[in-house]
C-alpha cells in the first residue's frame, strides 16, 4: 500500500512538471496577448518584424553588392538580432496591437526613406504590453 501511494505521487509531480513545462498563449483582452515561454513569444516576434523589414529592403532594392544588404540572410540576422532587443524586455508580454502598428509601417515604408534601426523608429520602439 505504502509502494502504491509513493507512486501515485511521483507520478503527479512527473505530470504537474510536464504541464508546467507546456507553452500557451494566453489572452489578455484585445490586441494583447502573452505566452508562458517568453523565449517562443520573443523569436517569433523578432522574425516577424525581422521579415517585414526585409521584405520591404528587398522591394526598395537595399540588397546586394553595395547595399544596405549584403543579401537576404544578412538582413534577417541583423533585424533579427534588433527586433529582439525590445521584444525580449516585454516582461508583460507582446501587445499585438502595437506590433501590428509596426509591422504595417515596416511593409509600408517608402523606398526613399531612411531605413534606419527599427528600433529608432517611433512605431517600432516598443510593442511591449504595458
Amino acid at each position: 500500500m505504502y509502494n502504491k501511494a509513493r507512486a501515485h505521487v511521483v507520478v503527479s509531480f512527473v505530470l504537474a512538471g510536464i504541464l508546467a513545462a507546456c507553452t500557451h498563449e494566453v489572452s489578455q483582452g484585445p490586441g494583447v496577448a502573452t505566452t508562458t515561454s517568453a523565449s517562443v513569444a520573443t523569436d517569433r516576434v523578432s522574425a516577424q518584424v525581422a521579415k517585414s523589414r526585409c521584405r520591404r529592403a528587398a522591394e526598395c532594392n537595399r540588397m546586394g553588392a553595395g547595399q544596405m544588404y549584403a543579401d537576404k540572410d544578412d538582413c534577417l540576422d541583423r533585424e533579427r538580432a534588433s527586433a529582439h532587443l525590445v521584444a525580449v524586455g516585454c516582461t508583460n508580454g507582446i501587445d499585438g496591437k502595437r506590433l501590428d502598428t509596426c509591422i504595417d509601417m515596416l511593409e509600408n515604408e517608402h523606398c526613399d526613406a531612411d531605413l534606419g534601426q527599427v528600433t529608432n523608429m517611433p512605431e517600432c520602439a516598443s510593442y511591449c504590453a504595458r
